[in-house]
């Protein structure tokens, strides 16, 4: 189990990610078991302010591995699913459905930032539709192969918030540092869905308004 001296560094937003994969399309996998072997407890899985060790990741990666033939796959397809309405709640979806895809490599060190210590991420554009990212593994710092699969996993599947095609990503690793190059296919649609989701993102908080405005009414008559 994991000393008290080791350091947090993986935020629980990244495993509870991955508990909202297992709790929508894999049922058979048990939960409690898999957060007691990793001594993670309930509360802090679902704590976005709670940061766990890497010993604690790495149990709860063996733990799960004992349920799937390819859990490497599985770390990629949770990393997809950091992508989904359901990972992300409906009004991040539509915010990040606003901005469009390439917001999302050009952030991707913002969002780095709040669930690894472990690492730098600098971005570059090369075009409307391919970004250079550049991973810096800091010192005394090592990754698993299951936390890169992870990581190419959330690299596709950015453009999945506007289709059901991944992004084509390509890696090469020298030393401490990975770079990943991202492309995607842009499509005709896609301004059309980011102002379908800029009306929906302005409208539901007012509907919700009225709607809980009006619920007594609506439900007991008063």
């Amino acid at each position: 189990m994991s000393s008290k001296s080791e350091p947090r560094i993986y935020n629980s937003l990244l495993l509870n990610n991955c508990l909202k994969l297992f709790r929508s399309k894999y049922p058979e996998v048990d939960i409690d078991d898999l957060l007691r072997y990793a001594g993670i407890k309930p509360y802090e899985a679902e704590d976005p302010l709670y940061w766990l060790t890497q010993t604690q990741i790495r149990r709860f990666y063996e733990r799960y591995s004992t349920y799937f033939e390819d859990p490497m796959q599985i770390a990629r397809e949770a990393g997809r699913f950091a992508y989904s309405q359901l990972s992300f709640g409906l009004f991040k979806y539509l915010a990040i459905n606003i901005l469009g895809v390439g917001a999302i490599y050009k952030n991707a060190g913002k969002y780095s930032n709040k669930i690894t210590k472990t690492c730098t991420v600098t971005s570059r554009r090369l075009a409307s539709n391919k970004y250079e990212l550049e991973f810096n593994l800091l010192p005394g710092f090592e990754e698993m192969p299951h936390q890169e699969q992870n990581r190419i996993g959330a690299l596709e599947a950015g453009p999945l918030v506007f289709s059901n095609k991944l992004a084509d990503v390509k890696s090469a690793k020298k030393g401490r540092t990975t770079t990943y190059t991202v492309q995607w296919e842009r499509l005709r649609s896609e301004k059309i869905s980011r102002f379908i989701s800029m009306i929906l993102l302005f409208f539901l908080p007012v509907a919700t308004f009225f709607y809980l405005r009006d619920y007594p009414t609506l439900v007991f008559g008063l």
